[in-house]
């Protein structure tokens, strides 16, 4: 199965963020719940041991890529959300729903709620593969 995007969360600075590769559209979009340039400037290390790591199963050119940093988008406001925030960035950024950007700026305030949530399925999984 072929897909259009490739997730990468990335962790610098003990902080996560997200950068998606757009394949169609041959651009870098990164997510960042704590805009910061020293996030911005990994990404092209990341990018290298990409391309080294898998080789010929990306385009040759994916280093040359535009990034852009992600506007409008939920920012954090506690220090230790920013793998939750992750985590809704890739659903929202597999579902496509640019335009409801707008609707998630109250992310904080359902951050803890979604955590547990996220928890809970996780923990769920693990329980069935198990039984």
């Amino acid at each position: 199965m072929y897909s259009d995007l490739l997730l990468i969360p990335i962790h610098v600075n003990e902080h996560w963020a997200l950068v998606v590769g757009n394949m169609k559209d041959e651009i870098w979009e990164l997510y960042d719940s704590l805009p910061n340039p020293v996030h911005l400037r990994s990404i092209d290390e990341v990018l290298k041991f990409l391309h080294e790591d898998v080789g010929e199963s990306l385009p040759a050119t994916v280093h040359e890529w535009l990034i852009i940093p992600v506007e409008g988008i939920p920012t954090q406001e506690g220090g230790d959300d920013c793998g939750v925030f992750v985590h809704m960035f890739m659903k929202m950024s597999v579902s496509r729903k640019k335009s409801s950007w707008q609707k998630t700026q109250n992310w904080q305030k359902k951050c803890r709620n979604f955590e547990l949530k996220l928890r809970l399925k996780c923990f769920s999984r693990v329980v069935r593969r198990k039984t």
